[in-house]
């Protein structure tokens, strides 16, 4: 169930950075994204994070090593068509991420 809320936040993302942010779509589309993201939060809030307190320090601080590697190689945009997997992830993830930061630099350099 959170992979599949995942990929549709991915999936409105995608849709959101699209879209001209001064429209009622727009609005509508990030509101109801807002709501859902909110859910989504609290049902990991509850289930999840509950469990990562059960593991011993070293755990966790290999855990939050691992989650800032991943955070540095993963792309900084959504994409709609990217895997939903941890192994496509992992396999496409960086190459989309590298793409996205030259985007990124490029239109940091236009709006400079």
């Amino acid at each position: 169930m959170r992979t599949r809320e995942e990929a549709t936040a991915k999936d409105t993302l995608s849709a959101l950075e699209r879209m001209d942010p001064s429209t009622d779509a727009f609005l509508q589309s990030f509101i109801a994204f807002r709501r859902d993201v909110e859910a989504h939060a609290e049902a990991e809030e509850t289930t999840i994070l509950p469990l990562v307190s059960t593991l011993g320090a070293k755990d966790r601080e290999s855990m939050a090593r691992a989650f800032l590697l991943a955070e540095k190689m993963a792309p900084t945009h959504a994409h709609s068509g990217a895997p939903t997997s941890a192994a496509g992830n992992m396999l496409v993830g960086p190459f989309v991420a590298m793409v996205d930061r030259v985007r990124d630099a490029i239109r940091d350099v236009r709006q400079n």
